[in-house]
């Protein structure tokens, strides 16, 4: 037998012991209880019994999590030698009151503990879905599923995962499950039977097209939800009458003096705090919004660790940025935040764009995901069910998600082609708790 284990055993023995010895005065204490010597003696000895009946109480329990034997024994004993002397010393009237400050005082250590624990265990558990996302990620919406607000649910092989979010009673999960293909129907079965264990409504949000066929063959629904704007970056070109427009904004901005500048990630100061302002700037305008779950937000720590394109004058102060976010597809950037300041001249974000398109082309990347426009609607190929058209159209007029149709005409001048996406889910009287339940998560940024 190692050491170790021999340690160990005589770790727990003591614990043992210790507890049980607790548990044992604490009996002959309420055998002893007196209501008619209650708070007879003076307060300060009956404080000073408490404290250190509690502390004793306390050291017996952390045995139990300390590796440090000795040093607890011998406290331990200690302790024991006090309080059976106190005992009988004192009736001991002040029983409600020690249970009740000894609850408190361990209850703060027991608490800290779990912290610390679902931390580790969280860390643990996004390092693997990391490793996932390594081997089987296709998309730039990866990224946002290793999010601290994400959770997880993996396939016993731990090789598959889906990351979701529980808002109210619905678990919302972030795009399609990640894995090998052999094993995403029945982890998708798995996690709804789950999800059906403890009531909750089980819907995936933004999923792509991949696995439609088996979401339907699960038995659920689809609502289609908008289209994500693709890049082309590898042909990306400036020729031509169609992009006479673009040409004529490069010309008037460094005509203005301003230029563009790529900052790596691990942003100086200055530039996060010069960025926040711009931000701050942009959602003071009517109706703007910062969005979570799907999207990022502005927050120093993100924002300081991705890269920014920006747009300065010729004071070489930024105007306007969007930073760069990696895609789990091969040779394909993203994109999260885009925002400019109220001085910018007009024309400045299709100048940031396009010159952002043109130097990630000389890096060799395919194609750049610039993000969902929201109730985009049906293409002529695209099937869709009555219900469907009709559920899309309501949303639609409620504005469902967020202002979608600017987005809609600023990213059709860069898309070269769209991928549908969706909202998946089981029955259809489910979705106004759907749409109350994707909102309120878009939404709950902090």
């Amino acid at each position: 037998m190692k050491a170790s284990t021999v340690s160990d055993g005589l770790k727990y023995f003591i614990s043992v012991s210790a507890l049980a010895n607790s548990l044992m005065l604490a009996s002959e204490m309420m055998d002893k209880f007196d209501h008619d010597v209650l708070f007879q003696r003076g307060a300060i000895s009956d404080t000073f019994f408490i404290a250190l009946s509690t502390i004793f109480a306390y050291c017996s329990l952390k045995t139990f999590s300390s590796k440090q034997v000795p040093y607890r024994l011998v406290f331990f004993s200690s302790l024991t030698v006090v309080a059976f002397s106190l005992y009988d010393v004192y009736s001991f009237s002040n029983v409600p009151a020690l249970a009740l400050m000894g609850a408190l005082f361990l209850a703060k250590p027991a608490i800290e503990d779990a912290e610390r624990i679902t931390a580790l265990s969280q860390k643990i558990e996004r390092n693997q879905a990391k490793k996932i996302l390594e081997e089987e990620g296709n998309s730039a919406l990866d990224y946002f599923k290793l999010w601290t607000d994400k959770s997880y649910y993996f396939s016993p092989s731990m090789k598959s995962m889906i990351a979701y979010k529980i808002s109210g009673d619905t678990v919302l999960v972030l795009g399609d499950p990640v894995g090998p293909k052999s094993e995403i129907k029945q982890l998708i079965a798995n996690f709804y039977s789950f999800c059906k264990d403890h009531e909750y409504t089980l819907c995936f949000f933004q999923t792509s097209n991949e696995l439609m066929e088996t979401y339907e063959e699960l038995g659920f629904q689809k609502l289609k939800i908008g289209d994500e704007a693709i890049v082309d970056v590898k042909n990306f070109h400036l020729d031509g009458p169609k992009k006479k427009d673009f040409r004529n904004r490069i010309r008037k901005m460094e005509k203005l003096g301003f230029t563009t500048k790529y900052y790596e990630a691990g942003l100086p100061e200055h530039v996060v705090i010069r960025c926040k302002q711009i931000s701050d700037e942009w959602l003071d305008e009517p109706g703007r919004k910062e969005r979570g779950f799907s999207l990022g937000y502005f927050e120093e720590g993100y924002i300081k660790n991705t890269p920014i394109f920006a747009i300065e004058d010729e004071n070489g102060v930024i105007v306007a940025f969007l930073n760069v976010v990696p895609s789990f597809k091969d040779h394909q950037l993203g994109i999260d935040l885009m925002c400019k300041s109220k001085e910018a001249p007009s024309g400045v974000m299709d100048y940031l764009f396009v010159k952002f398109i043109l130097k990630i082309q000389e890096e060799n990347y395919e194609t750049l995901n610039i993000g969902l426009a929201p109730m985009s609607g049906f293409k002529t190929h695209e099937k869709a069910s009555l219900q469907e058209k009709a559920v899309h159209g309501v949303f639609k007029r409620l504005n469902f998600l967020f202002n979608y149709i600017g987005l809609k005409v600023f990213k059709s001048k860069f898309a070269d082609w769209w991928e549908p996406r969706y909202l998946i889910y089981k029955n259809a009287q489910e979705l106004p708790q759907l749409a109350f339940s994707i909102n309120d998560a878009l939404e709950r940024i902090a």
